[in-house]
């Protein structure tokens, strides 16, 4: 189970998508990705906050797919970024 950030969900809208998101997309699973209503209330209100703190919304999610990962990382979470290659 991946429960996609906001970032990543909205990365193929962009009019110059990075190439490592999509392909990272492309490679999962569809069955193992998920939305939180979190990230739909995001998507439906199309702002998010600047910064390292975690989010109160943010907070709620226990792993995630994000470009935005140090306040993941502060709070101990597990990250997968697609915006870098794999390692």
């Amino acid at each position: 189970m991946i429960l996609l950030d906001t970032n990543v969900i909205s990365e193929p809208q962009h009019p110059t998508p990075n190439a490592h998101v999509l392909d990272w997309i492309d490679a999962q699973a569809l069955e193992t990705l998920y939305l939180s209503a979190i990230t739909v209330a995001e998507l439906l209100t199309t702002s998010r906050a600047a910064g390292l703190a975690v989010e109160t919304a943010d907070a709620f999610i226990a792993a995630v797919a994000t470009r935005d990962t140090a306040p993941f990382e502060a709070a101990g979470l597990k990250i997968v970024n697609p915006w870098e290659a794999a390692r």
